[in-house]
């Protein structure tokens, strides 16, 4: 790392680019946080106009020895986006939607683009982004593509690397080069591209065994760099092997992505359940039956919304033990109802009551009342927070219900009562402990929370990471899930793309044991109530 201070770097960047450029201590502190438990500050943030500010960054960043983090909406948990060097904060000029191809099959834009945004351009098409992260309304096409982003809809569309076509990127010497899929190093016409192809085909090619066998039963994983199945038939797909690499491997300043057709028809099912273990045993049925979403909010977090929330009272189920609302789609309102009515029907009595919802406003209401309710889990007075650190962690649906006891068990150990919502349908369940990490006891309790609730996830199939990114938070545990030959593919990758490891170093890729309780956000604070304070009355 450079010897320069903040303001020497400032200056000299600031006549290499055409964007803003930034080094007083409040843009700096401003963007030493993000959704995390983290905040470290950076030297300097840039904003850049152009794919070729950022060329002009990455290499004076090279020249200094200064690494640099790409940076977009700052709405991810794990501590992603945040460097002790240079951020590149994409999202403020880098916006551009350069249009569609073949009548909107696919769209091209910046990556700064934010998703609502990219959805309701191309709304006038009958086309969407399949993908649909709660975060939509904030969150930016690069972020959405560096952590593999999905959504309460993963049952139907997967993760955007199903969707992404081309990826224009700056690499860590300062070149830029497109990435695609389906890549024969001898036919590429950019050499960088052609040599980067082989070289990963150099170090996957013949790994299947090895990757087949790391990979946990689940398949909502997200977990590390994205190799499984981008190596066939002597081809190699890069750009799905870009999608969720957290800006550890270049900066994206282009996209392109597959749009799908916006459903013409859909209807829920509301679903109340007397236990867990009831609802996780629908849960599969459910999923069989096709839907698009099964969602899950447990009566901890329902009482709080009907309380908190009045205008939701009259469609929150306040006697149950847990609710699912479940989607479906098709293509005319006979068809959606075939799925309500057939999904309904195969749940049987597991369900204590149930609701049909065709109404479109009523729908929305649904959806709006748990996205708003969610939050709720913040307004805790006091010290200790909600805290992301196993709210990404995915099973099995079919081992939801060992899951859920596993979690109360541990919860007990460690005293402390945990809300249980989530995508039940995909086995993801978004648990936030309640925790002082400004203190010793509670930085000792997320170290053995995360490390319990961990094994158990492995010991039923599961994966640390299924959509919100490994960072600074996961990046510790990852070799512990895949294994060393799997883990050194992954450094592999990380070499191949930046061998000066200048690019968002120490995610994904890291081999301190303590990283994830490094740089905590906590440890700065001071509570009121930690503080001893005495009344002086003094005449003068």
């Amino acid at each position: 790392m450079t010897q320069k201070k903040p303001e020497q770097i400032g200056a000299e960047l600031a006549l290499l680019v055409d964007g803003d450029v930034s080094v007083d201590i409040f843009n700096r502190v401003a963007f030493s946080t993000d959704a995390s438990i983290y905040q470290i500050l950076p030297v300097c943030v840039v904003e850049p106009r152009s794919c070729e500010d950022v060329i002009a960054v990455v290499k004076y960043a090279r020249s200094n020895n200064i690494p640099v983090s790409p940076r977009g909406a700052g709405s991810g948990v794990a501590g992603e986006s945040l460097t002790n060097g240079i951020v590149i904060n994409t999202s403020r000029y880098m916006k551009q939607i350069t249009g569609v191809e073949h009548d909107g099959v696919v769209v091209v834009c910046g990556p700064g683009v934010v998703l609502d945004d990219l959805n309701d351009y191309l709304a006038r098409l009958g086309r969407k982004i399949g993908p649909d992260p709660s975060s939509g309304n904030r969150a930016v096409i690069g972020g959405v593509v560096a952590n593999n982003a999905t959504g309460a809809h993963w049952l139907r569309y997967g993760y955007i690397a199903e969707y992404v076509e081309r990826i224009e990127m700056v690499l860590a010497d300062g070149t830029v080069a497109e990435f695609t899929n389906n890549v024969a190093p001898a036919g590429e016409t950019d050499s960088t591209a052609a040599r980067i192809a082989k070289d990963c085909l150099a170090l996957l090619g013949g790994k299947e065994e090895i990757i087949a066998k790391a990979l946990p039963q689940t398949k909502r994983n997200r977990c590390g760099y994205n190799i499984a199945g981008v190596c066939h038939d002597g081809r190699i797909d890069l750009a799905r092997l870009l999608v969720g690499s957290e800006g550890t491997l270049g900066i994206f300043t282009k996209i392109a992505l597959r749009t799908v057709d916006v459903p013409k028809a859909k209807a829920l099912l509301q679903l109340e359940f007397d236990s867990f273990e009831k609802m996780a045993e629908a849960v599969p049925v459910i999923v069989a039956c096709g839907a698009s979403a099964c969602e899950l909010m447990d009566k901890t977090l329902i009482d709080m919304a009907a309380e908190a929330l009045p205008q939701y009272s009259d469609i929150l189920p306040r006697d149950c033990a847990a609710s699912l609302l479940v989607e479906h789609t098709a293509s005319s309102a006979d068809e959606v109802t075939a799925k309500i009515n057939e999904t309904g029907s195969k749940i049987g009595r597991l369900a204590r009551r149930r609701r049909h919802v065709f109404d479109p406003v009523e729908q929305r209401r649904l959806w709006k009342a748990r996205k708003d309710a969610a939050p709720l889990l913040d307004r805790q007075k006091g010290s200790s927070h909600p805290v992301a650190v196993i709210e990404d962690v995915s099973v099995p649906n079919t081992r939801l219900a060992e899951y859920i006891k596993g979690l109360e068990r541990i919860g007990d150990r460690y005293s402390i009562t945990l809300a249980f919502y989530g995508h039940a349908g995909d086995g993801e369940l978004h648990i936030r402990p309640y925790l002082d990490l400004g203190t010793r006891s509670g930085v000792k309790n997320l170290c053995g929370i995360a490390a319990e609730v961990f094994d158990l996830a492995w010991s039923l199939g599961g994966t640390i990471s299924g959509e919100h990114a490994d960072g600074l938070l996961r990046a510790a545990f990852i070799e512990k899930q895949y294994g060393r030959e799997y883990y050194e593919l992954l450094k592999g990758i990380k070499k191949i793309f930046d061998p000066a490891g200048l690019m968002n170093p120490g995610k994904i890729i890291n081999d301190d044991p303590d990283v994830m309780t490094g740089n905590l956000r906590a440890a700065g604070v001071v509570f009121a109530e930690r503080l001893m304070t005495n009344l002086k009355f003094d005449p003068k």
